[in-house]
């Protein structure tokens, strides 16, 4: 997310944009999920799992946002879950538009 774009908070603790960097694991309609906030002392652990809803799939994770920097933190915790959330939704919507584009 370019710096322009942050609250102020988030502008003095990363000193430039909001890099997400994600690692996923998955197997068998479940996997795990490890998000590190590019020089910011912090990261999200997850869990995601895929279950059936009757006309197709649905998606779900879990997590916790953890920034260990004194009076911030949870400022930057709540908005870097609320990106990771936007992120996961539009990578969601991608998918969707390219699969029925190939159906």
């Amino acid at each position: 997310m370019p710096a322009e774009h942050l609250p102020s908070v988030a502008k003095a603790a990363l000193g430039g944009d909001l890099v997400i960097q994600r690692m996923e694991n998955w197997a068998a309609g479940a996997g795990t999920v490890e998000v590190t906030i590019g020089s910011v002392p912090g990261r999200l652990d997850g869990a995601f799992t895929i279950t059936d809803n009757g006309s197709g799939s649905k998606l779900t994770l879990t997590g916790e946002v953890k920034v260990s920097i004194p009076l911030m933190g949870g400022k930057l915790e709540k908005m870097i879950a609320e990106q990771v959330a936007v992120l996961i939704d539009k990578e969601s919507e991608f998918t969707s538009r390219w699969l029925a584009n190939r159906g």
